[in-house]
């Protein structure tokens, strides 16, 4: 990935592929609506 991007150090790394809590709250809803029906239980 750092050669793809152009990046010379992780620190480049972690600076752009962090996920924010609002964004990874978002995709959990998304993959949980898709394993089990609503109303289900895990």
């Amino acid at each position: 990935m750092m050669a793809i991007m152009g990046w010379s150090s992780s620190g480049m790394a972690r600076r752009y592929q962090h996920v924010t809590d609002g964004i990874r709250n978002t995709v959990a809803r998304q993959v949980d609506g898709l394993l089990w029906e609503e109303g289900e239980e895990p």
